[in-house]
C-alpha cells in the first residue's frame, strides 16, 4: 500500500447504504486527513451498495469494488469506484468515478 498505509472497505448506513473506504496509518490510527475524518464514500444514492474489498494503487489512488442493488427487487449490479490519494472520488475513471 503506498506509503504504507492500511486499508479496510465496508458499508455505512447513510439511507441507502453506501460503500465505504477507511485508512489507517501504520500504526493503526484513523487518518484523519483521508476523505472525512478518515472515510472515503461512494456518492450514489440510487440504491444499497455493499463492498466487497479495496485494492492500493501504485499511484496512491484506490479502487473499492462491491455490489449496488438499485432498487428493484433482485437487480445487482458489480461496481468499482475509484478514489484519489485524499479520498476523493476520481471522477475521471470510469462513469464519473
Amino acid at each position: 500500500c503506498p506509503n504504507d498505509f492500511i486499508i479496510a472497505s465496508g458499508s455505512f448506513y447513510t439511507s441507502p447504504y453506501s460503500s465505504a473506504l477507511l485508512r489507517l496509518t501504520p500504526d493503526g490510527v484513523v487518518d484523519n486527513s483521508f476523505g472525512t475524518s478518515g472515510y472515503a464514500m461512494s456518492q450514489d444514492a440510487t440504491g444499497n451498495q455493499t463492498s466487497s474489498g479495496a485494492l492500493a494503487q501504485e499511484n496512491g489512488n484506490y479502487l473499492l469494488v462491491g455490489q449496488i442493488d438499485d432498487g428493484a427487487f433482485g437487480s445487482f449490479g458489480i461496481q468499482v469506484i475509484s478514489f484519489d490519494a485524499d479520498g476523493n472520488i476520481n471522477t475521471a475513471f470510469g462513469s464519473n468515478g
